[in-house]
């Protein structure tokens, strides 16, 4: 009975075996294996300052705090913004990986903040709210300074300092741009795969409408030059080894000019049929071997188990003829 019950349990566990092999390998033929060269950055706030520096504007939904008002940005304070911003131009090239610091601290922001005490300061990054990463960032709220200590080149772009008053309005009071080089490419891809590289040109789009104009250069030719709204991105759908290289956007308004992008694009030969098939199947060869190994180890289990049970009921077995061939041979005696 023993034994029937265990090869029973070891027949349905080698069906659910196979049941869960099927689906491991169809899940994983249907994925993909992604090459990610973005690296993900935490914010770095403490103290009493936390406010000054907003890494998300989810902070509308706070509660109002006293001193705030729904007061709309006066104009002479609009126009005195434009006219700043007309004539910045703060933009630098360093090599990785040295630092460089941003402050926020004018006559344009202290305009805003007798005007507005509790407007809120904040930093923007290619469009985008800014993350820094604590290892190798530092902020000092007191003059809004924000310093990159060890720069990479995906610390490259357009930097915007931002007030804003209970998102009632929201103004630029600086930018600045940044460009990391290094002599090590910042882009690998393979033969015939797509590339989409982006400008950084949202600020400008956003301050001077359809004022600045946008210009791509790869190896130092132009391939794109045009309006900076028609262009923010460039995209090679198969991408050959021709492309690769460096590649440079350009943001000119009138006399000034602004590098808002590099990239240094490594282009590797294609993948053959073979390295596809095995990319797409070691991960399969390793749930397999898991579910081999789990198979191999429940199977030894059961096998034991009804061995030794085995062997118990063949010992129990000779016991009792044993008992039987004495009481037999007992009998016999009496009758005797």
């Amino acid at each position: 009975m023993v034994v029937s019950s265990c090869k029973r349990k070891m027949v349905r566990f080698l069906v659910l075996s196979i049941y869960l092999w099927t689906a491991v390998v169809a899940k994983t033929n249907h994925s993909k294996v992604e090459m990610d060269f973005e690296k993900k950055q935490s914010t770095f706030l403490t103290g009493a300052y936390q406010n000054r520096l907003i890494a998300s504007k989810t902070v509308i939904r706070r509660s109002k705090r006293r001193g705030e008002t729904n007061e709309p940005l006066p104009v002479l304070i609009r126009a005195a913004a434009l006219d700043y911003l007309n004539h910045s131009n703060h933009q630098s090239s360093i090599m990785a990986p040295s630092g460089f610091s941003l402050r926020c601290d004018n006559n344009l922001t202290r305009m805003v903040y007798n005007k507005f005490p509790m407007a809120d300061l904040f930093w923007e990054f290619n469009g985008r709210p800014l993350h820094v990463d604590p290892s190798r960032t530092w902020y000092e709220p007191l003059v809004n300074e924000l310093t990159m200590l060890v720069a990479e080149p995906e610390d490259s772009g357009v930097y915007a300092c931002k007030m804003a008053q209970n998102w009632y309005w929201e103004q630029t009071v600086e930018f600045y741009v940044i460009q990391v080089q290094s002599p090590k490419p910042t882009l690998y891809l393979r033969e015939w795969e797509a590339m989409t590289l982006r400008c950084n040109s949202e600020l400008f789009d956003e301050l001077f409408p359809g004022s600045s104009n946008l210009t791509w250069l790869h190896n130092g030719a132009v391939v794109y030059n045009g309006v900076a709204l028609e262009g923010e991105t460039i995209t090679v759908d198969h991408i050959k080894q021709a492309d690769g290289g460096v590649w440079k956007c350009f943001v000119t308004m009138s006399e000034r000019k602004w590098q808002t992008a590099h990239a240094n694009v490594s282009v590797l030969p294609a993948i053959s049929f073979m390295e596809k098939i095995m990319s797409q199947t070691k991960y399969t060869v390793a749930a397999v071997a898991l579910v081999a190994a789990c198979c191999a180890l429940l199977f030894f289990i059961c096998w034991s188990l009804a061995y030794w049970s085995d062997r118990r009921d063949q010992k129990e077995t000779l016991y009792f003829e044993e008992q039987l061939q004495l009481l037999k041979e007992k009998i016999t005696d009496e009758n005797m």
